[in-house]
């Protein structure tokens, strides 16, 4: 799936500025859509986009780089 729109976990979590194991659990979680292609999880791009505003906004609210993905 060369797919511009989707990325693979690592890849997502380089565009978004966060360890990977945030987009990981930001999956578990619900707060980040994913899909299934040939046994690997793929990230929409626009629930990517989606991720970073809410952490851009988390951010503005809380003055510093708190994840807005909870524990």
């Amino acid at each position: 799936m060369d797919d511009p729109d989707y990325f693979l976990p690592a890849a997502a979590a380089l565009r978004a500025g966060i360890p990977e194991l945030e987009i990981h659990a930001a999956i578990d979680r619900g707060h980040l859509r994913a899909v299934v292609y040939r046994g690997e999880i793929r990230i929409p791009a626009e629930s990517l986009r989606e991720l970073t505003r809410r952490m851009r906004a988390a951010d503005t609210e809380t003055g510093d780089s708190a994840s807005p993905l909870g524990q």
